[in-house]
Formats: structure tokens, sequence, C-alpha cells
């Protein structure tokens, strides 16, 4: 047996990592590295140093031992840059304009960076603040409330525009003293942030934690860990689940199937679409649990999966709760009796009954050009306005529409034969007869004659 943490170093000692990872995931840590690249010469743009982010890239990309290695590289080169230029001040310390210049880029990149986040903070501190004390104390609120305070200073001085307050006058500060305040930045606001999302939206919340996790999973010891987890408890439930990227793909296909639009005064296309929501929320769960089994190069080809899957979730939950109401009185509609008309398990305790000569076939069931009108039996033949024959004696009958699916030397529906091997069936010939047999799972099996 090899385990998942043996493969990967195996392939990653062969090279063979590389092969797994995406190039959408290549690209856009050149796009990183090019607009870190720009914020250390004044005047540039990370347009400008693409070219140079793509050979910096694929210089790591080529040295690296592993996935882990080639991020942890491109950290440790990028982090040490920033101590270059801050230490040195720019490409020519005499020149006096050109340090101004660049202190003043290097600021507006601080405000570009964080600006956003302080105003968040600045709007929804106080209601975050009142929360906390609610349920966690005065000590912590005021911990909280000191720290939003703080924040919203260091705003106004970085020239960031917050409604109600009057803006302070720009320091000029030097390149040391804002290297100090981003340091400073960058370890509290992610913090006081998340904090008052939490309070604020909860959506929002669970978005950004959902992409912290994802870029966790992309570290090799991370998803190896979780993997081996996912296999031992799939192995101790003998479940068939497969972690594998075809199963990704395919779950991702099914997330996004449109939703069938329910026509109007159709009350069968409202269960229709309901059933297709459900499906797809059985797709997004499985599509999380078969993300988390997968390796870390192998999660570079579904970027933003735990995300886009928490939202396909939340989407259609909230559609099957505006419809909640009408599927409801429509399951739990009662007979004379007080009986439940529509029960899921008669499916299979009970038969279908229904009163002799009380079979009307439908138009769209009458294909084969071979048989004339004719030829059919009187109990099948269409109903016109001519017939004139004396109609069942019971009144409430039950009445079976019926249509060819299949038919020999004709194109079937484009959709029919996808389902058909999704539910593995199986096409049984018997002489003359012809059924279709579908399992669907441990549950039940269906056939269609």
């Amino acid at each position: 047996i090899i385990t998942t943490s043996t493969m990967s170093e195996a392939a990653a000692a062969g090279g063979d990592w590389r092969k797994s990872i995406a190039q959408s995931y290549r690209s856009g840590q050149v796009r990183s590295i090019a607009e870190e690249l720009a914020t250390f010469e004044p005047g540039a743009s990370a347009d400008s140093k693409k070219m140079l982010a793509m050979k910096f890239e694929d210089s790591i990309f080529k040295a690296a031992s592993s996935m882990d290695d080639y991020r942890k590289i491109i950290d440790k080169k990028i982090n040490k840059l920033k101590k270059h230029y801050a230490k040195k001040g720019g490409v020519d310390e005499e020149n006096k304009d050109l340090i101004r210049e660049k202190e003043l880029l290097f600021q507006k990149a601080i405000r570009d960076e964080y600006g956003a986040k302080l105003i968040y903070i600045a709007k929804h501190s106080d209601r975050a603040v009142q929360v906390t004390r609610m349920t966690s104390g005065e000590q912590k609120a005021k911990v909280l409330k000191d720290h939003c305070d703080s924040l919203k200073k260091r705003a106004l001085q970085l020239g960031v525009q917050i409604d109600g307050e009057a803006p302070l006058p720009r320091l000029n500060h030097d390149m040391a003293f804002l290297t100090q305040l981003k340091a400073s930045l960058d370890t509290i606001v992610d913090t006081v942030r998340s904090h008052v999302v939490k309070v604020e939206d909860a959506n929002l919340f669970l978005e950004e934690q959902l992409d912290s996790a994802d870029k966790k999973l992309l570290n090799s010891k991370n998803s190896n860990i979780l993997r081996k987890a996912l296999q031992d408890a799939a192995d101790a439930d003998n479940s068939t689940q497969q972690l594998t990227t075809d199963q990704m793909k395919l779950l991702t296909d099914l997330m996004n199937v449109p939703t069938p639009i329910p026509r109007r005064n159709q009350d069968a296309d409202q269960v229709r679409a309901a059933l297709s929501r459900i499906e797809k929320m059985r797709a997004s769960t499985q599509a999380i649990l078969t993300y988390c089994g997968l390796t870390a190069e192998e999660k570079t080809s579904f970027p933003g999966s735990l995300k886009k899957c928490s939202a396909i979730l939340k989407e259609n939950l909230l559609a099957l709760g505006k419809d909640h109401s009408y599927l409801f009185e429509d399951v739990e509609e009662k007979d004379e009796d007080g009986n439940p008309i529509i029960k899921l398990e008669d499916a299979w305790n009970k038969h279908l009954q229904y009163a002799d000569e009380t079979v009307v076939q439908s138009a769209a069931a009458v294909e084969d050009d071979d048989i004339t009108a004719e030829d059919e039996p009187a109990n099948k033949r269409q109903k016109t306005d001519e017939d004139t024959s004396t109609p069942p004696a019971e009144t409430n009958r039950m009445v079976i529409s019926a249509r060819v699916l299949l038919t020999p030397g004709r194109k079937p529906i484009s959709k029919l034969i996808p389902e058909l091997k999704k539910k593995s069936a199986v096409l049984i010939k018997n002489g003359t007869v012809s059924s279709i047999r579908m399992e669907f799972g441990t549950a039940f099996e269906m056939t269609i004659y």
C-alpha cells in the first residue's frame, strides 16, 4: 500500500508535480508578482513588470522541488526585495525628489490595499462593539473599540475618506515610518475586520473564511492529511465516494446545470424545478467533499471551489424556501377521509390499479408509420370530436398518457441518453418486448417498458 504522502513525495522527486499545476494558477502567481514588483519602482505599473514577473516565476517553477517549495521561494524572494528597497530608500537616495515620489507611491499603495477594509471597519464598528459587549462582555468590547478607533485615525492620516469624519492633513511620512505603518496594518487590520464582518454580514464572513481555507488547502501537507482522513472514513463506511479530478469535473457540471423555469399554472414544472435544485445541492455537497480529498496540485485546476459550492447551496436553499409553502400544500393535500393523497412510499408499497377500458393513449405515442388507425384496437384510438361512443361509467377514472422515447432508426431526445447512463440503465430485450432497467442507488429499481 502506498500512502498519499509517499505518492506526493515520489511525484515531487520525479518532477511530475509540475504537470498537475493548472496554468490559471501560475498566471495568478505572475499577476501577483508583477503587482509587487511595480511597487518597488516609481511610476511603474503591473503591466510593465509582467514580462519580468513571468521570467521570475518560470525560473522558480523550474527550480522548485514541490508545490510547497515553489510557493515558499516566491514569498521569500518577494519579502527579501521589500526589505532591500525599504532599507536603501529606492534607486537613488541622493535624489530627494525621487525619494519623495517613491514615498508618495508607497503611501498610495498602502491606501489602495487597506482603504476599503478601513472604511468598512469605520462604518460598522459601533454595531460590532455593541454586539460584542452583549455577547462577550465589557472588556472585549473595549479592546475592539480601541482597535477600531486607532485604525480609523490611521485611515484619516493616509487620506482615506470616511463618512462623517473630517479629513486630516496628510503628513509627509518618510519610508521608514510608512514601512512600520504597513507592518502594523498587516498584523491587525484583517483580524479586526474579521470580528466586524462576523457581526455585520455572516454571508460575507463565510465567503472570506472559505477563501482562507482554500488557500490553506493548497499546502501539500494540509491536503495530504485531509485526503488520508477522508479515504480512511470512506473505507470504514465501505463508501464508493471517488476523490478524483474526473469525479470533481462531473460534479461541477451537475452543479452548473440550468434549473428549468416553471411554466405558468404548471404544478409538475414547480416540482421538477424543486427536484433540480435538490440535485444541484446534492452535487455541491459531494463536490466539497471531493475537492477536499484532492491533492494540492489537483486543486489548482478547480480554483475557488469551496466558495462556488457554498454560493450554489445558498442560492438553491433560498429558492426552495420561497417555494416551500406551495410544495408543502401540494404534498399535504388530503382526500375526503382526511388521508394524504401523495405519499413517497406508495411508489413501492402499493400497486397501480385502474378500471378496465380507461387507458387513453396520447397522440405522441402513435409514431409507427406501419400502424394505421384501422389496425388499432378500439380502446386505444385517439378520441376525436366525431367519436360518439358512450364513455365508461366511472366518473373518477385514471388516465394514462404514453410517449415513445426510443424508436429504432430514429434519433433519441438529446438529454435522454446521458440521463439513462447516469442511472446505470440496462436495455433488456425479451422477444418482441424491450425494456430499460434503471437503478436508483440502493433505494429502488425502475423498469420502463
